[in-house]
């Protein structure tokens, strides 16, 4: 009984603390809001919610490598298409366009219609010589 009390007790200071961190973003307080996020983490490590924001700081930062990992440890916890075109955006930004193809394709495979998947695809097809490609994939 004891077990079930303290993960209810947890669960209510993770949701606290990432209310807090939401309320943090909105005011512009992006340094609080990561401090939010990463004490909701702690608490823990599978919250999908905020892996994801906490890389879409880092991602407003430029800090892409830090975004990356976020995005990443978002995956972990699920399989989800914000999570993956996150990534696949990271990767472009930095020319890895293996992994932001791979990202992308996981993107749609989740869900075909993903218009910004198909136009970043596109691109990435661009920027690999791939212009055959790269046309199917901007009219999808």
């Amino acid at each position: 009984m004891a077990d079930a009390q303290d993960t209810g007790r947890a669960r209510k200071t993770r949701n606290l603390l990432f209310e807090q961190a939401l309320e943090a973003e909105k005011k512009g307080d992006l340094k609080a809001a990561l401090e939010k996020y990463k004490m909701a983490l702690q608490i823990d490590q599978n919250f999908f919610d905020a892996w994801l924001n906490a890389g879409a700081i880092y991602t407003r930062q430029g800090k892409g490598d830090k975004a990356i990992t976020c995005y990443q440890r978002a995956l972990v916890s699920k399989n989800d298409v914000r999570a993956h075109y996150n990534l696949a955006v990271e990767y472009y930004k930095k020319s890895d366009f293996t992994e932001s193809e791979r990202a992308l394709k996981a993107v749609l495979k989740l869900d075909t219609r993903y218009l910004n998947a198909h136009l970043l695809l596109g691109y990435v097809y661009g920027k690999t010589g791939r212009n055959d490609k790269s046309e199917i994939s901007i009219r999808n």
